[in-house]
């Protein structure tokens, strides 16, 4: 099997999914837009920064889930299927399109990974026709979402492929992440979507198979 990962935010989308889906969901909710408002703040980007670099807890992604709360599971949704065709018709990144597009036709085995919620990612697959997707789900009660992951796969990604892909004669990785570089280190070719400010970590690592996408 030829297997090609792609990541969902910044690198087929130029969108943190995550945060812009609570925005559009919540967008009446005054409580989150205040507490949005202050999570924008210099110091709060620094401290939750450090906290993550730490802990490995992305602290803000977590109190801002909470405010999914007593949501019902239908009303997320029909949310994340208008949302997902918002994405693909304002923040959609062609080069990458082209590339799912390219190696799809190609014979390879289409796979979605992200730390983003599943049923956003869901979406996404259904959209640009990807054979599969692994995402970070939340904890359902009597289809109502808590607010709660369930699974979170942030940081898990190469851990889940290698479990659920023992066997393939190709990988292709594409990411604009950096912490994803345990599995642009299995792959056969990697394409990193790259801020110029990340461009010198890419070129440290000295991986004669990646190919750089500046954004």
């Amino acid at each position: 099997m030829k297997i090609a990962l792609f990541d969902v935010c910044g690198t087929i989308f130029h969108s943190n999914t995550t945060f812009d889906f609570l925005e559009y969901y919540l967008k009446n909710n005054k409580t989150f837009r205040v507490f949005n408002k202050i999570r924008k703040s210099i110091i709060l980007k620094i401290t939750n920064h450090l906290i993550y670099k730490l802990t490995k807890i992305d602290l803000m992604r977590l109190i801002a889930t909470r405010f999914l709360n007593g949501s019902s599971l239908e009303d997320i949704q029909k949310a994340s299927k208008e949302f997902v065709k918002i994405l693909v018709k304002y923040k959609l990144n062609k080069q990458i399109y082209d590339l799912i597009v390219q190696y799809k036709n190609a014979g390879y085995h289409i796979v979605l990974f992200s730390g983003s919620y599943s049923f956003i990612v869901e979406e996404v697959m259904k959209l640009i026709n990807a054979d599969a997707f692994y995402a970070s789900s939340l904890k359902i009660k009597d289809n109502v979402v808590t607010g709660k992951y369930d699974k979170d796969i942030l940081l898990k990604k190469k851990e889940i492929f290698k479990k659920e892909y023992k066997q393939y004669s190709d990988l292709v990785v594409v990411t604009d992440n950096k912490t994803d570089l345990d599995l642009i280190e299995i792959a056969t070719k990697g394409f990193i979507v790259s801020k110029k400010k990340n461009k010198n970590f890419w070129l440290s690592k000295k991986l004669n198979h990646i190919e750089l996408l500046e954004v």
